[in-house]
């Protein structure tokens, strides 16, 4: 895939695929988009890179090995029942690579990209879903605020809450984190973590 725009300087190509890394304003990135992709590629025995293009213009390239099928996979194995998976996320690139990687991995996936749109859902008498990922920082309603209010609503979708954060060094949020004793996972996401939390959902 290719594009006709500036380019990718040589000082920020070794790094696009770090987690957290950007060269866009605060506010308007979490850097986490290249790095998800790349471990999605990677969990699928594969290798994604990027280059310049002479004349402007960037290249990624991703390279899936052709495997026989009876070769033992990197990728976790399909599931015996479909999960139902609520993804609450307010950055875009961030919650449309978790829904591919819920459906990548055979469950269904219902993505809500705000607080607010997730409370809607989650506070609707329709509401049925196997494992609610909640991200703990947003604008509006953060994931710690959805969580209470389902606590406060004595809704049992407040046992199938996970939390999806950047930030698992900070000490406040550790401490919140302990205080709920409700399953967590780091971005960017790991394909098998995932795997394993859909399945202790079920």
């Amino acid at each position: 895939m290719s594009d006709s725009g500036p380019g990718i300087r040589p000082e920020v190509l070794p790094r696009i695929f770090e987690p957290f890394f950007t060269t866009k304003p605060i506010g308007e990135g979490t850097g986490l988009g290249l790095s998800i992709s790349f471990r999605i590629v990677e969990a699928h025995g594969g290798r994604i890179w990027a280059e310049s293009l002479p004349g402007g213009g960037a290249a990624f390239t991703v390279a899936l090995p052709a495997v026989p099928r009876s070769a033992p996979s990197t990728v976790p194995s399909a599931p015996d029942r479909k999960a139902h998976v609520l993804v609450v996320d307010d950055e875009d690139h961030v919650a449309d690579t978790f829904g591919a990687l819920v459906e990548a991995l055979g469950h269904q996936v219902t993505v809500a990209r705000s607080g607010q749109s997730g409370w809607e859902r989650l506070s609707s008498r329709e509401a049925q879903y196997d494992l609610v990922t909640l991200d703990l920082r947003m604008p509006d309603i953060n994931g710690a605020t959805l969580w209470q209010r389902l606590v406060a609503a004595q809704s049992p979708l407040a046992q199938r809450v996970a939390f999806i954060t950047g930030d698992t060094v900070d000490a406040a949020t550790q401490q919140f984190l302990a205080s709920t004793g409700r399953p967590f996972i780091g971005k960017p996401v790991d394909m098998q973590q995932l795997a394993d939390l859909i399945r202790t959902a079920l």
